[in-house]
């Protein structure tokens, strides 16, 4: 397995340790996300409702970002995505129809 970032000396980690610690952004930003937009439903002046509502937007944004970041290292750590197996064509595909949908949502 290959290190790609070292840190402090002897402290490295490699792409499958960084996807493993990556992958909990997403999930929090998302949740946070519904956290807003349930807290902006209950607020009831208009200044506030907009930033509540403002500030879920960008959190939906960051967890996009970071779902196709965390899932681009999942991809690229995956041992077996560089044998041609069922599995790693699978998983090829959805990450591209994820790319797509990525793309199309932000046009």
């Amino acid at each position: 397995m290959g290190y790609i970032i070292t840190l402090f000396g002897p402290y490295s980690f490699s792409i499958n340790e960084a996807h493993m610690a990556f992958v909990h952004l997403p999930i929090g930003f998302l949740l946070g996300s519904a956290i807003f937009d349930i807290a902006a439903c209950f607020t009831k002046r208009e200044d506030h409702h907009a930033h509540w509502r403002h500030t879920a937007f960008w959190l939906v944004l960051l967890g996009t970002l970071c779902a196709a970041i965390a899932a681009a290292l999942g991809y690229g750590g995956n041992p077996g995505a560089t044998k041609l197996n069922i599995m790693a064509k699978r998983a090829t595909v959805r990450m591209y129809a994820l790319i797509a949908g990525l793309v199309v949502l932000l046009l």
